[in-house]
């Protein structure tokens, strides 16, 4: 496994990325070495073969409440950085917080019938997030976090500012310890004003849809890229050795982020972590 440069998240030098920009967020640095590896496993079963293969890669996202303590210390015994999954922009009926921040509820998530699009915009909300469910989970011994549903900003646009404001909030949750990672995922419109806060950013499924659909991701990792953040990338192939896989990795390596694929669930792995080719 390709150990972290410094223990720092940034730029792929095996894809030729540039040097983050002065204001890069308070947890980056030079780069992530060649060969630098990423997994959003979610979904990930609770074996000790799948924490063997998960310790293949240098960054690894898990569940922040319902991976085990024991995986997460495993883990970053052999140099992982582990963060821990949020969902800043929803509520999810199954989680501890989950009484506290029913209130703060609106309409539902088309497909998840237990989650709602949350009043991020409500200071009140932003509160809990940051002093209780961030806590919560960065206290079970991850690296950070890793926000998602900050689209509820593009579904809600009267919540994009609070969704901005989450994620400010919410960095210096994280970056108040040195050696910590703050990461989100999509919504590249709502996040890109707050890209200073983050370290890292994943944008989901770049190469299916229409070619306006795909130039905009492209067009996305252009340009937190150039905000200076590691850029990674998950696709959903129908099979994770076929054609389309292939080409998902071809594709992220081509545009510089660090490129995954998975099943929807985000319970299976690539037979190995996918690694973009060097240049030289």
């Amino acid at each position: 496994m390709s150990a972290l440069c410094a223990g720092v998240l940034v730029a792929l030098c095996a894809v030729g990325a540039t040097a983050p920009p002065a204001t890069a967020a308070p947890g980056t640095a030079s780069s992530l070495p060649e060969g630098g590896t990423f997994a959003l496993a979610l979904g990930a079963p609770a074996s000790a073969r799948t924490t063997e293969a998960l310790a293949a890669y240098d960054l690894v996202v898990l569940d922040g409440i319902d991976s085990s303590t024991t995986r997460i210390k495993q883990l970053r015994a052999k140099g992982v950085v582990v963060l821990g999954y949020m969902s800043v922009g929803t509520v999810e009926a199954w989680r501890p917080w989950a009484a506290s921040a029913r209130r703060f509820a609106m309409g539902p998530v088309a497909g998840w019938p237990r989650e709602r699009w949350a009043r991020v915009a409500d200071a009140a909300y932003r509160r809990l997030l940051v002093r209780r469910v961030g806590p919560m989970i960065l206290a079970r011994g991850f690296d950070g976090l890793f926000l998602d549903n900050t689209d509820v900003g593009e579904r809600h646009p009267t919540q994009a500012p609070g969704a901005r404001a989450a994620v400010r909030s919410l960095s210096g949750l994280v970056h108040s310890r040195p050696g910590r990672y703050l990461m989100a995922q999509n919504a590249a419109g709502v996040l890109r004003p707050a890209a200073r806060y983050l370290d890292a950013w994943n944008r989901e499924e770049i190469t299916t849809g229409s070619a306006v659909a795909r130039a905009s991701a492209a067009a996305d990792i252009a340009r937190m890229r150039a905000a200076g953040l590691l850029v990674t990338v998950t696709d959903y192939p129908a099979s994770l050795s076929g054609a389309a896989a292939a080409r998902a990795m071809s594709v992220a390596c081509r545009l510089g982020a660090v490129p995954f694929t998975s099943n929807r669930a985000l319970n299976r792995l690539p037979a190995s972590p996918p690694v973009c080719p060097t240049s030289g």
